[in-house]
């Protein structure tokens, strides 16, 4: 049991109470992975053996279907447990919890335990983590396997969360561009509620991590994005076999107009 809990007790009972004052309360939502840490585990495709990027990843999600986890070897993420701390975001997460909010850590893996050895290690000593909240999507019988990708499954969990009306924001931390869209588009199906979001965005250079809030303007930019992405994989996807796509050059002929009286000139 880490020391002063009686100091954040304090503080969580002093928010309960300013919350029942002012409203409703605000909830902070974290990712895991390459969010507050990086792993050193790496998920490596089962027939090539190859590591397989976020990136690689995020475009694997949003085929037809999502993806089969079949295909990938998690393995290394039971067995390594070893992490780089991503310091300004653990700094963050160790602010809030000090203060008593309403902390979440919602990740894609399957059981708690790399998270709690890599935040008993980096959490300062005094703050208690016995109430956070940790939600693993993929842990057996987790409610959401009827989802076929990780962020539906995490879309469908926050619009639980927020369907008892106890929270009027939520200030979500994600690095996946899969997430982040799928957090976007909560917006519309609960409008009672003010999102804000951070993408967390890593430098390949140099692998430094920075925030970077999305507001309206960014959400379409990468809705653009994605939908690009997913035609360039859909491009020779189809049952014709005998010519390449676009093969066939458009005629810019005028059609016949309509006649008079249906709608023509």
């Amino acid at each position: 049991m880490r020391q002063n809990a009686k100091r954040f007790s304090f503080n969580r009972s002093y928010r309960m109470l300013k919350e029942a004052i002012e409203g409703r309360a605000t909830l902070y939502v974290f990712d895991f992975d390459m969010t507050l840490a990086i792993p050193m585990a790496s998920v490596r495709r089962k027939t090539t053996g190859d590591v397989v990027s976020q990136d690689e990843f995020d475009i694997d999600s949003k085929k037809p279907g999502g993806y089969n986890p079949d295909d990938y070897d998690f393995s290394e993420f039971r067995k390594n447990l070893k992490f780089q701390p991503i310091q300004q975001l653990v700094e963050l997460f160790s602010q809030l919890l000090e203060k008593g909010e309403n902390v979440v850590i919602l990740t894609a893996r399957s059981s708690e335990l790399g998270p709690m050895v890599f935040l008993s290690a980096e959490i300062p000593e005094h703050i208690n983590l016995d109430n956070l909240e940790m939600v693993t999507i993929n842990k057996p019988n987790s409610g959401y396997e009827q989802y076929h990708t990780d962020f539906e499954k995490k879309a469908a969990w926050l619009t639980n969360r927020l369907a008892n009306g106890q929270f009027s924001k939520v200030v979500i931390y994600d690095d996946s561009e899969s997430n982040v869209r799928a957090f976007q588009q909560l917006r519309q199906t609960v409008p009672d509620v003010q999102f804000e979001i951070y993408r967390v965005v890593h430098n390949k250079n140099d692998g430094r991590a920075t925030i970077q809030k999305l507001e309206e303007a960014d959400f379409q930019a990468i809705v653009k994005k994605g939908h690009a992405k997913k035609k360039k994989w859909l491009i020779g996807q189809g049952g014709n076999r005998t010519k390449t796509s676009f093969s066939k050059t458009p005629s810019y002929e005028r059609s016949k107009s309509a006649p008079p009286g249906a709608g023509g000139s």
